[in-house]
């Protein structure tokens, strides 16, 4: 790293710095307001969004109704990608749950949401790794899930290793079934298809490196930031804030 990305780095991480300590004001400092007005349901909820009353997965049955409560972690993931879009909503509903036979019954359907959304994010970290970092699932949500489908979420890889670059040369007429530069990431004694963005493209191999990421099964997304969770509820912002400014 040259003089002037050392500058910019510093640049960005004071820049960082500010919008924690934001945060930080904002979640521990501002006093919260009690709820006004009548508790809602979810039935009322969803009767106000009729595009996606075709596509609910999220009713126990006809009769139910759950009152709206707060949840142990509020996620409202805005994605464009049905499979998560979904998934988060379907947590909301799960995290809201009365008691433990509404949970018990929403959870059939979480497993079936998660297998949904593990094969999109599986995809993703292959073709955008730096958006598939942005829709993991953060630390608290995870903590708040049934064991059933916690199992099929992406794995959290944080340690030090190393980040392998290759290049292949192909026959000619074979370049398209040939990946000219392909990475591998090892930690300790598990290997991973390591996939990159942003400043790490250009990096060459490296070892004692810290890396962290996600990863489904052997496709790992590294991220550009060593050390910070970039899949925390709390820090996401931040992360798109910093990510932004060094593309700049």
């Amino acid at each position: 790293m040259d003089s002037k990305q050392l500058a910019r780095f510093l640049g960005v991480m004071l820049l960082a710095s500010g919008v924690v300590i934001g945060l930080a004001r904002l979640l521990y400092l501002t006093p919260t307001k009690p709820p006004v007005g009548p508790v809602s349901t979810i039935q009322t909820a969803n009767s106000a969004r009729p595009q996606a009353a075709s596509n609910s997965v999220l009713a126990v049955g006809a009769n139910t109704s759950v009152a709206l409560k707060r949840g142990p972690v509020r996620w409202n993931l805005h994605s464009q990608e049905p499979a998560f879009a979904l998934f988060s909503e379907w947590y909301q509903n799960y995290s809201l749950a009365a008691n433990l036979a509404e949970k018990a019954a929403l959870e059939s359907v979480g497993i079936r949401l998660a297998r949904d959304r593990r094969t999109v994010l599986a995809g993703l970290v292959r073709t955008d790794p730096e958006t598939a970092l942005r829709e993991a699932v953060p630390t608290g949500v995870r903590r708040a899930l049934p064991q059933s489908v916690k199992e099929l979420l992406e794995t959290r890889i944080s340690g030090r290793g190393e980040l392998t670059v290759m290049a292949a040369l192909p026959e000619p007429g074979k370049e398209a079934a040939v990946v000219p530069v392909f990475r591998t990431a090892t930690i300790g004694n598990k290997s991973y298809e390591a996939y990159v963005y942003g400043q790490r493209l250009g990096e060459p191999t490296r070892r004692d490196l810290p890396l962290n990421g996600i990863a489904v099964d052997q496709l790992l997304a590294v991220s550009f930031f060593a050390f910070l969770n970039t899949s925390s509820s709390i820090f996401s912002p931040l992360f798109r804030v910093v990510s932004d400014r060094l593309k700049r």
